[in-house]
């Protein structure tokens, strides 16, 4: 809304990959999500995630002072990845979205996809896959 115009431009999103840019593992816990995954033990799996600090800053400003919509993407087994969804949604996190899905249906869909900005991913093996859009750093 912009001067008591009603606006039907689509509100910015920013996409975040989760195991890359919001959370990290540690080395004890890398060997203990690998075991719980080894038992299909997906729940447990979630619950060795770290969140970042600097990230979660980030995620809230962008949300709240810069008024962005963030969604969450993941790359994980979707029963983990529901599983970290909740974590999240327990946290209180402002996301709009979360998805489970797969890197190729994530790069595909950014090409048509006017209303999102910039791609977080923090890993440089994936340095080009989102275009012009992806692995920008996160600016405070």
């Amino acid at each position: 809304m912009e001067k008591g115009d009603i606006s039907n431009m689509p509100a910015v999103r920013l996409v975040w990959v989760f195991e890359t840019t919001l959370a990290f593992l540690r080395e004890e816990d890398r060997k203990k999500r690998e075991r719980a995954l080894r038992m299909h033990r997906y729940e447990k799996a979630a619950g060795h995630w770290s969140l970042d600090p600097t990230a979660a800053n980030a995620f809230w400003d962008y949300t709240y002072r810069k008024e962005f919509s963030c969604d969450i993407v993941t790359y994980l087994h979707p029963v983990e990845a529901e599983a970290i969804k909740q974590i999240l949604d327990d946290l209180g996190y402002p996301f709009g979205n979360f998805f489970s899905t797969t890197l190729q249906e994530v790069s595909r869909g950014l090409t048509n996809n006017p209303s999102v900005a910039v791609v977080f991913d923090a890993d440089p093996s994936r340095a080009f896959t989102y275009g012009f859009k992806g692995r920008q750093s996160l600016v405070l």
